[in-house]
This record gives structure tokens, C-alpha cells and sequence, in this order.
């Protein structure tokens, strides 16, 4: 190292050193909402296990309500499936980015009715929500039904008239929606669907799965032609593993521009790489077309849930048809969530971008405008450590690859003082802001590409800075770094003044 370099470095530590003096006020600025960047992903933890009052969060859905609120449901858990739950929602009346504290929306202490007098019952499940808002209801426009299970056996709806404020008391629909010989019963879990376009604008339709005996298991279609007032069983699919090639069960619905309708399943079968099937329906759900649900060989994800939605139509205004997918990438383990893109009306998915990287597992997607969607999951350092709300713009997906030159923050092909200043001008650490790779990565400051900004990516910066031969003074534009970062520029104070030996 110079004797330059050595003289800029002692300069660098003894600014950063004499700042500590003044922590505790820039602390608090660093923990200011840092400005929002133009690309990436932004996360925001909804629920927490072992806070509010439970010790696991699961099985996500969403819906954006007819005032613009998004509100976030999950099954609020003491344990596992068959433990005591109930349903619960967070609210969010800024697009994502804060949330209410949660609300219960079923206890299940309302339902021990439902168990023999006299005995005591068994932890009270109640679950597989799946919201669907009613837009096209002419006494209630904007409506949520929410369709949920008790024990997954006995199906209930409950509905809110003023955005899932309140919510009305629970009714029995399972004479209706249940097949008697079914002995499992879920509704959804992801959010409904409300067709718009041909004979059958106006029905309610809730994805749903059930399981039979003889270890048979399928998907059906749980719908509504009266604004939810009645229930009935459509479209019907139940296979036994042993005799078929495909075991559909969870699965989402999307309307194509055609008025068909898409089902996309979770395949029990282990013989079928990918994990995925699905159908189409003609009839707006009441019947599923042949060959009802079959192996999609162009997606792969785990045995998992997960979810679709329309969010660009061309009969809609649109310049293209655009359906959004989201689902962990992995093969073979609850992980990556990644949004796939079908341009086509699903006859073929691309854009598959990785928007989290580690454990991931159920998810549910919304349109919050015409550039930007969100989606709700299942994450954590641990699987079900949380739920995350992420969302970014639709023109972020996919970005375009990296041009190699290391340290070219301002990616114009070459390295010099200029990539400096972008550097330090996009280095907000603490703005929850997730990079996509390739340019999205590097002209954010993610220069060693693992998807956020950290003390790495600033080392990485000094490294190429004595590397490539450049001024000392771009060492000392370090000091520079926005109040954002400067608890993260402390701690690379304290470790090069460690380094030196310097008072």
C-alpha cells in the first residue's frame, strides 16, 4: 500500500472515530425510512412467530379491498395443522409498506358449539381462509367473503361490508359446498376470484381441495352466482395416487382473456418432477375441460402451495396480457420464492426472477397498480419464522444482466472516480430494499451480489479502489456515505482503526 493510501486510511479513521462522539443522534437518522430506490424488491415482516399473542403464523392470503386497503390474513397457530388456530388480518392502508397490529377475525373458542356437550374438545382448528372481494355487487359492491374451514371438514363464510372492519357471524354452508363422502375439506388457501367476462361475469369462485377415501385427494371449485348468498360444488377432479398420474389438490384460479378459467394445482404425485398440474375450464368452473388436470413440465417448485393472478389484460386497456406466478424455486425444498411471468394466457412462463433467496413456502399475490404487485409469504431464517410482504414494479422482473467490470456501479463500461460518487449516492443499507442481480444489483451498490447492501459491498468497493490504482481520493469519498448508513460506516471505522492500532 502506499504511502498515500496509508495516509487517506488514518485520515478516513480518525473522522469516523471522532462521529462515535455522536452516535446516539445518528442513530436515530439511521433508522429514518431511507428514500426509495427505482428497482429492487422491498420487504416488510408482517407476522412474527411468538409475538402477539401466538407461537407460529401460517397459510397466507391477501386481497386488496374495494378502498385500496390490502389486508393480510394467516392462520394465527399454538402449533402445527392440527393444533388450536385461529384466523386473524393485519391491515395496510399505505400499499405494504406499514401494518396494523393483527385483528382476530375467527377465534376458535366460537365454535366449541360445534363439539358434543358435556365433553371437552379437541384443540379447535379453524382455517384455509380465502378472501374474495365482490366488486360486481350491485346492493354491496366491495364485499369480502371469506370462506374458511373448521377441522377441515365443516366449510363456513363470513363476509364485512366496510373493508374488513367487521365482520359478520359465522354461517354453515357445508351442506352445499362438501361432498359427504369427502374426509378432508380445504378452501383455498389463496385468495378467490371474481369472473368478469361472458355468460358468467359476476361468480364468486374459491379454489379449493379436499381428500377422499382410499387415499384419494383432488381439487374442486367452490362457487357463488347470487353475490355469495348460496354456495354449490362445481368442477370436481379426485384421484387416487396409486392409479393415476396426477394427485391435484391446493390450487389458484385465474380468468384468461378468453373467459376460460385457469387452474394451476399442487400434484401429490412424487413420480412427477416439477410439482405441478393443472386444467382449464370453459364453464366458468362448473366443470373442468379433458383432460382435467395434467403435468406442467414448465414449472418447478416443491410440494407446495402457490399462487397466481391476472395483472395486465388487453380487453382490459393493456398493451399485453400479463399473468403473474409466485412459488419457491427449488425442486426439492421449501425455498427461493420466485415470480414467473406468462405473456401467452399460461401457454408458456418466463422472466423466472429469484425476489428472496431462503426458506419460502406458501404465498399470495395482489396487483396494488397498474406498474406494481405484492406478494405475501411464508419466510424466515427458520422456515415459519414469518410472514413478509414484499412488493416491487412489474418492469423490475428479469433485470438486465451485470457487464462484468467490477466496481462500475454506474455500469458505462469502465471503473473510475465516477462509480465513487454512484456508489455512495445509492448506498442505503437500512431501506429494506432487496436487488434482483445484474444491473439491478450493481447500479444499487450490491457489488458482491447477494441481494442487499452490507459492509461487504463497501469492503468490495475499497478493494477494487487499491486494486485498479486509482486516487487515495476515492478512499477518503467514503467518509461521504448518506446519514442512512452511518451506523454501518461506524463499524467499518472500529474495525480499520482496530486494524491500525489507532487511538
Amino acid at each position: 500500500m502506499t504511502k498515500e493510501l496509508m495516509s487517506v486510511e488514518l485520515h478516513v479513521c480518525k473522522v469516523v472515530c471522532r462521529k462515535l462522539a455522536v452516535v446516539a443522534g445518528v442513530v436515530a437518522a439511521s433508522c429514518a425510512p431511507a428514500p426509495q430506490a427505482t428497482a429492487g424488491v422491498f420487504k416488510v415482516p408482517v407476522y412474527q412467530s411468538g409475538t402477539e399473542g401466538y407461537n407460529i403464523y401460517r397459510i397466507p392470503t391477501m386481497v386488496k379491498a374495494a378502498n385500496g386497503d390490502l389486508l393480510a390474513f394467516a392462520e394465527a397457530r399454538e402449533g402445527g395443522d392440527a393444533s388450536e388456530i385461529d384466523i386473524v388480518v393485519k391491515r395496510s392502508t399505505n400499499a405494504g409498506k406499514t401494518w396494523s397490529p393483527l385483528e382476530v377475525v375467527q377465534d376458535n373458542a366460537d365454535f366449541r358449539q360445534y363439539f358434543p356437550a358435556g365433553q371437552t374438545p379437541p384443540p379447535i382448528t379453524v382455517g384455509n381462509q380465502s378472501p374474495v372481494v365482490d366488486m360486481l355487487d350491485p346492493a354491496h359492491p366491495g364485499r369480502i367473503w371469506l370462506p374458511f374451514t373448521l377441522e377441515n371438514d365443516r366449510v363456513f363464510i363470513s363476509y364485512s361490508d366496510d373493508h374488513g372492519v367487521t365482520w359478520s357471524n359465522q354461517v354453515e354452508i357445508t351442506s352445499t359446498a362438501k361432498n359427504p363422502t369427502w374426509d378432508w375439506y380445504a378452501t383455498g388457501p389463496v385468495q378467490g376470484i371474481q369472473l368478469t367476462r361472458g355468460d358468467h361475469a359476476g361468480r364468486l369462485i374459491i379454489p379449493s381441495d379436499h381428500g377422499a377415501p382410499n387415499a384419494a385427494q383432488g381439487a374442486h371449485v367452490l362457487y357463488s352466482d347470487d353475490h355469495g348468498q348460496t354456495w354449490q360444488i362445481g368442477a370436481v377432479d379426485t384421484n387416487v395416487r396409486s392409479q393415476s398420474d396426477s394427485s391435484p389438490n391446493e390450487n389458484f384460479a385465474v380468468e384468461l382473456v378468453d373467459g376460460r378459467v385457469y387452474f394451476n394445482a399442487r400434484d401429490g404425485h412424487a413420480d412427477n418432477p416439477g410439482n405441478r398440474v393443472f386444467a382449464y375450464s370453459s364453464d366458468g368452473g362448473m366443470t373442468y375441460d379433458q383432460p382435467q388436470f395434467v403435468h406442467d413440465p414448465r414449472i418447478t417448485t416443491p410440494v407446495v402451495q402457490n399462487s397466481g393472478i391476472r395483472f395486465r389484460a388487453v380487453d382490459e386497456g393493456d398493451a399485453e396480457n400479463v399473468i403473474l406466478y409466485s412459488g419457491p424455486g427449488n425442486a426439492s425444498a421449501r425455498r427461493d420464492l420466485t415470480i414467473r411471468v406468462s405473456n401467452d394466457e399460461t401457454a408458456s412462463w418466463s422472466k423466472s426472477t429469484v425476489i428472496h433467496q431462503g426458506p419460502a413456502a406458501y404465498s399470495d399475490l395482489v396487483k396494488l397498480n397498474d406498474e406494481r404487485f405484492g406478494v405475501l409469504f411464508e419466510a424466515g431464517d427458520s422456515l415459519y419464522d414469518e410472514i413478509l410482504f414484499a412488493y416491487m414494479d412489474y418492469d423490475d422482473l428479469d433485470p438486465a444482466p451485470w457487464n462484468g467490470v467490477h466496481g462500475d456501479v454506474d455500469q458505462d463500461g469502465v471503473f473510475n472516480q465516477q462509480d465513487v460518487s454512484a456508489f455512495i449516492a445509492a448506498w442505503t443499507p437500512l431501506s429494506g430494499e432487496y436487488f434482483l442481480g445484474g444491473v439491478d444489483s450493481y447500479a444499487n451498490g450490491d457489488l458482491n451480489f447477494d441481494g442487499r447492501l452490507s459492509l461487504a459491498d463497501v469492503f468490495e468497493l475499497r478493494q477494487q479502489l487499491i486494486a485498479s490504482g486509482l486516487s487515495a481520493e476515492g478512499l477518503a469519498q467514503l467518509t461521504q456515505v448518506p446519514e442512512a448508513s452511518s451506523l454501518q460506516l461506524f463499524v467499518i471505522g472500529l474495525i480499520t482503526c482496530a486494524l491500525r492500532g489507532t487511538p
